[in-house]
């Protein structure tokens, strides 16, 4: 009868500690399959190419362009407005912060980015987010294969068909065409220029309600003439390194270089 009962007990025990058991591995395999909280790096379409221009505080600007690739690898160009048409560029590795909002590149912090719905905001030496008047200054926008024309420091090199020498303006005769808000804006060759524009399909632009400041300069005539000619443009044309406009007969009245 002992054994019995110390028979029962064992057998008792044998079924408890099994139960347990499979009761460990179903937890381990519920925590396993739980969803994982949406942030950047899972719930956004995040790979592609950004681009935008950045402040600068000796040139006019920093014309970067940065791809991030899906096996987390990345390609940086930087060009230094004004001060030289040289290209830089950098590649390597990307890596995400633990929260997957924020990714650095090459595993150095004071170079971060914020991943937002296609957007990538340039963060401070600490990592944050730069906030107020000059968030718009810090972003750069995701951008499709035809528009890579966008966020580009365009020099103007004819008007009408003809040729523009730069060496006779003020100022350095460009337009810049930025995602945010659909602004236009650069310099005619003496004053600042701002407007709007709007894309529609077929590579179809309206460029409208453009300003400009009122200073005088001793050569006028190409900034007058751009003026005009902005109001006259229907369509684009962007190839490579090259930028035109034409007027509703099809005919290029305005050429852009890089």
């Amino acid at each position: 009868m002992r054994k019995f009962s110390l028979l029962f007990c064992v057998l008792t025990l044998c079924l408890i500690s099994y139960k347990n058991s499979n009761s460990s591995e179903e937890t381990k395999s519920d925590e396993k399959n739980l969803p994982t909280a949406d942030n950047s790096q899972n719930a956004l379409d995040w790979n592609g190419n950004y681009k935008g221009i950045l402040p600068c505080a000796d040139c006019a600007g920093i014309e970067t362009q940065i791809t991030l690739n899906q096996d987390l690898t990345y390609i940086k160009t930087d060009k230094y407005l004004g001060k030289s048409d040289s290209i830089f560029s950098s590649q390597g590795q990307f890596k995400w912060n633990d929260a997957g909002s924020k990714i650095s590149l090459n595993n150095d912090t004071t170079k971060q980015y914020q991943v937002g719905e296609n957007k990538l905001f340039a963060l401070d030496l600490k990592g944050q987010k730069i906030t107020g008047d000059l968030e718009k200054l810090y972003i750069l926008n995701k951008l499709s294969k035809d528009l890579q024309w966008l966020e580009t420091y365009w020099r103007i090199a004819e008007i009408e068909g003809n040729p523009i020498n730069s060496e006779t303006l003020q100022n350095d005769a460009h337009l810049i065409f930025m995602v945010e808000d659909s602004l236009v804006a650069g310099s005619g060759g003496c004053n600042r220029l701002s407007g709007s524009f709007n894309l529609k399909g077929n590579n179809t632009i309206k460029i409208s309600q453009m300003r400009s400041t009122m200073m005088a300069c001793e050569n006028m005539s190409v900034e007058q003439e751009l003026n005009q000619t902005l109001q006259k443009v229907t369509q684009y044309k962007f190839e490579n390194s090259s930028l035109e406009f034409l007027n509703s007969d099809n005919q290029v009245v305005l050429k852009f270089n890089k």
